[in-house]
């Protein structure tokens, strides 16, 4: 599988720094490939048969150069929200720590979070270092960052850790009065974008 450092050589070596970048580290060999479908194409290239992908067509390419065209205008909206300190340690994927106050009441932190690399491995290896042992996955009834987690926790640790969607928690609707309501986020299937984003693994 590939690291990220990796990926950014392959970046590089196709020439394609202003195109495509590093979206997401899930993993120590195992990232996330985000920008445009020409340039995406043209680091797989230069990454050869010894690499294979599977593409994630998304509605934007987030994460990558291709973001920084609305940060003007997002910069302008987060200039009309008044953000506020949390109540609780907040670990940041932007960060891959824990944020301070005022990082994540700044709105370059808001910025960050469109075009940098989500540091998802370091915000987990993070979370547990200050012995964090439940991990709950919001969002989609299809569970993704569920089963990333649990690859991150160390094998060897006394620790219990419970890691489940949010789905799992909920009551089976024949076991409630009125059947819970869950919102469920667009599948990848319902997007459709000329941006593409790529999870790279090593044959």
């Amino acid at each position: 599988r590939l690291s990220a450092p990796e990926l950014k050589e392959l970046i590089q070596k196709a020439g394609q720094e202003h195109g495509a970048a590093v979206a997401v580290v899930n993993g120590s060999r195992s990232v996330v490939l985000s920008g445009s479908a020409a340039a995406v194409d043209k680091v797989l290239e230069a990454a050869g048969s010894a690499v294979s992908h599977r593409r994630l067509v998304m509605n934007n390419a987030f994460h990558s150069p291709l973001m920084t065209s609305i940060l003007d205008d997002y910069k302008q909206v987060l200039s009309t929200v008044t953000l506020h300190q949390p109540h609780i340690e907040f670990v940041s994927t932007v960060l891959g720590r824990s944020a301070t106050p005022t990082e994540i009441t700044s709105i370059q932190y808001w910025l960050d979070h469109i075009t940098n690399t989500v540091q998802y491995q370091a915000a987990v290896e993070f979370a547990i270092e200050i012995n964090a042992t439940k991990f709950t996955e919001l969002g989609s009834t299809h569970a993704t960052l569920s089963p990333l987690s649990k690859q991150i926790v160390p094998r060897t640790t006394s620790k219990s850790f419970d890691i489940q969607p949010f789905t799992e928690l909920l009551p089976h609707p024949e076991h409630v009065e009125k059947p819970a309501r869950v919102t469920q986020a667009p599948t990848v299937d319902h997007w459709r974008s000329s941006s593409a984003q790529h999870r790279m693994l090593q044959k």
